[in-house]
Parts: C-alpha cells; structure tokens; sequence
C-alpha cells in the first residue's frame, strides 16, 4: 500500500522504515528542511539500533521525505499522524495534533476518494473521535465516516527495541469508525504473521496505551517504594525479596520443569525512576483527565510522587558522601536507558539540575551516545568526559545512571588503592567488588 506519515520523529521514522520492510511505500511528511537534508545524507537523526540499516535500504526507493503535504496526501491512501503530544503546563497538549489534522483537512478538500487517518501518538481517550474529527471536518468539508475514516492504532515501541518490537509485535491494536476503515487499516498489517489483532473503538485503543504504560509505571514505583522499607529496616536483599515474589506460580511459568519468568518482571527492578518520552508524560495525562471528568486518580498521583523521591534519596546518598569543600562527582549514562539517546524526562538530567545548585560539587559527565543531547541543555556549566574509565580513578564518587553494559568495565580497574564510591542506583555491577558502594535495595 501507499502510506503517508505526518511527524517524522521517533516513531514516524521507524513506522515508516518498518512498514517499508513489509513491501510498503511510504512518504514522511516533515515541515524541518534541515531534517530532510540530513537524512538524505544518511545522517542519524535519531539514535536507534538497527534504524542505519532500514535507511540504508529504503531510503529514496520505498521511503521518501517530503514537505509537500498535500502531494503525499493525494498520493497515498492512508495516513498515520506521528507527531509529539507533550504535556505542557500541566495539561495535556493538543498542538501538534490539531496542526496535522488541519494540514490533512486542507489537503483531503480535493481528494475524491475514501483517505483513512490513523493516530499513532498517543492521546487522550475521546481525542480522535472528537479533536482530529472536527478539525479534519472543519478544513476539509467532507464528513467522517462517509469521506474519510478514523483509527486509533497505538505504537508498543521500547526504545532501544523499537525496529524488533515493531516487526515482530507482540500485539496490534486497531480502533475504527467503521468497518470500511477497519478493512482497509488490517490490510496493511495482513503479513504480519502470528499476531493477535485487537480490534476495537478508538476510544477503547487510546486508553489501552495509556492502561498499558501506566501500568508498567505503577510496577517500577511499587518496586522502588518497597526496596525503600527494605533500606530503612536493613540487611534486606531485595533481589532475594524479587525472586521470592516472582517464584509465584501466577507470575512464574513451568514448562517441562523448567521456570519461565515474564518480561514485565524485569519492571520490580528497583532503581532511580522511570524517564523517557512516554511514562512520566502518560502518567501525567492520564492523571489530568481523571481531573477533568471527576475520577479518582489517587494511584497515579502515588506512581508520579514515588518516582520524583527516588532522586530525592540519591541527592541525599551524595550529600552525606561529600566531605571535601570541593567534590568531583561523575555521573554515568545521560539516556533515560541504554539503547537510546534519548533524554526527555532523564532521570540524570534531573539529577544533574539538582546538584548544579550545589556549590561543593563538579559535575562531570559520560554517556556513549547521549552527550550531545545533554550539551544542548547543560552547555558548559558540567564537564563531559571522553574517557569514563579515567575519570572514574579521579571522581570522589562515580554515579551509574544508565545501565549501559560498558560500564562494567570498571570492575576490572578497581585495584587495591581504589577509594571512588560507586552510587549504582541502577544494580549494575558487583557490589563485592569495591571498598565503597552503595546501590538501592542492598544494605
């Protein structure tokens, strides 16, 4: 099918690469001329493993970039809108979105023929049906359901696991206005093999995404909340306490007397919080419209709150280790996790932010991939180092802050003298192997 994508950010680029994958042509409609530019010169406009190949073999063949949008909409027969839906101010943003929809209702004005539009960003429950209708509608002329149609089709993609999670998912799901646009939507996903396809109305899918990272959220802040008590009793190993938990036969699968432990119990990790693009924000969201229409949001306030204490309690791990009137600290890993160069809601920035008010500190900084995104924010008031492992022999205290896998190479620098404290929030490395560590959930 011809496929056309408004927003070419995170997951417009990959949906787009991805469905080109599945013999589909597809166009990226981005407004930014320097973006276009850069891709075409195979620059990373984002950081994603994988992502250099699909565009190395896709690229000006089944996808192309253009800011021509009424031509990629004349072109194409259905369109995804990818763009950023960020929570602003304490309320949830709609900008971007009544900014495509009213790029599509202006360029759908001439078109003859049936066009579907389907929502990729994550939204309010009621948004499509409601929002991009009635902006569509309003520039266009044409009526919902008759000249055009509606889905809500949801994006799973873990950063750092984007291209995997997208072509092998673990489930699609696809809202609609009618059964014309649910035909024509499932036809573009008809060889994905062994998946199971949810279908339902756009309401329904635009709260499964929320449900879904909320929810996953929820486990992360529990985590943290009881590996906390754990600390304040002491002598308690929480990976103990974990396994203990998770041995449960409604968690754990025996399979030919062998235990199988589901992905979702790699969330009970405790750690410094959660970051990234999707959680904090759809928390937020989800919590803004309880507000709105007068439901309890009692436990989505808690997964927020736990979530900002968990910095909290690592500024005052930092405090009570700073003797010296002046303290180098270096802290490891930028990203939100590891596989991405994304800092949006960064656990590290936030810490970051939090020390520079401190006057008895130097803050230094690594990262494998994220160091230029953090130079935007932070400039030259931190220092970014190009070697972790030097500079971990000169910090008073090394701070892991994303489990990125090379920073166990300090295990093998540790030597008899070694004196750094190592802060591991994250649990990445041997805590036997130093004089001095401390990590969450091991006391």
């Amino acid at each position: 099918m011809k496929i056309s994508i408004i927003g070419m950010g995170y997951v417009g680029l990959v949906t787009g690469f991805c469905f080109c994958e599945f013999g589909h042509k597809v166009i990226c409609l981005e407004k930014d001329q320097k973006k276009i530019f850069d891709l075409n010169k195979n620059k990373e406009i984002i950081y994603e493993p994988g992502l250099k190949k699909l565009l190395k073999k896709h690229l000006n063949k089944n996808f192309f970039a253009s800011q021509d949008v009424k031509k990629i909409i004349s072109d194409t027969e259905i369109t995804f809108i990818a763009v950023g839906t960020p929570f602003e101010n304490g309320k949830f943003s709609t900008r971007y979105l009544k900014s495509a929809a009213k790029d599509l209702g202006l360029s759908l004005k001439d078109k003859k023929k049936y066009h579907v539009v389907v929502v990729k960003s994550t939204i309010l429950p009621g948004a499509t049906d409601t929002i991009i209708r009635k902006q569509i509608e309003k520039y266009s002329g044409k009526k919902a359901g008759k000249d055009f149609g509606l889905s809500m089709n949801p994006e799973f993609l873990r950063e750092g696991e984007a291209i995997n999670d997208f072509i092998k998912p673990d489930r699609i799901v696809i809202g609609y206005d009618n059964l014309k646009t649910l035909s024509i939507v499932k036809k573009i996903y008809k060889k994905f093999k062994n998946v199971p396809i949810l279908t339902t109305n756009n309401k329904t899918a635009e709260l499964i995404k929320y449900t879904s990272n909320s929810l996953l959220a929820n486990l992360i802040s529990f985590s943290n909340e009881i590996s906390n008590i754990g600390d304040k009793i002491g002598d308690i190993n929480f990976d103990n306490v974990l396994k203990g938990v998770s041995l449960d036969r409604r968690i754990a699968t025996k399979v030919n007397n062998k235990l199988f432990f589901p992905g979702i119990v790699s969330y009970l990790e405790p750690g410094c919080g959660f970051g990234g693009s999707c959680f904090p924000k759809d928390v937020k969201a989800l919590s803004y419209l309880a507000s709105k229409i007068k439901a309890d949001k009692n436990v989505l306030e808690s997964i927020l709150k736990t979530n900002e204490k968990q910095i909290d309690k690592l500024v005052e791990i930092i405090l009570k280790n700073t003797k010296k009137k002046k303290n180098n600290i270096l802290i490891l890993g930028l990203a939100f996790k590891p596989g991405t160069d994304d800092i949006r809601e960064s656990p590290s920035i936030k810490l970051i932010n939090m020390l520079l008010k401190l006057k008895k500190i130097d803050i230094e900084v690594f990262d494998p991939v994220a160091i230029e995104n953090t130079k935007k924010i932070f400039k030259d008031s931190i220092k970014y180092s190009t070697d972790f492992l030097k500079s971990t022999q000169k910090s008073d205290i090394v701070v892991i802050m994303t489990k990125w896998d090379i920073f166990k190479k300090i295990e093998k620098i540790v030597v008899e003298d070694f004196n750094t404290l190592i802060v591991d929030p994250r649990r990445l490395l041997k805590h036997n192997k130093f004089k001095k560590y401390i990590a969450f959930g091991i006391s």
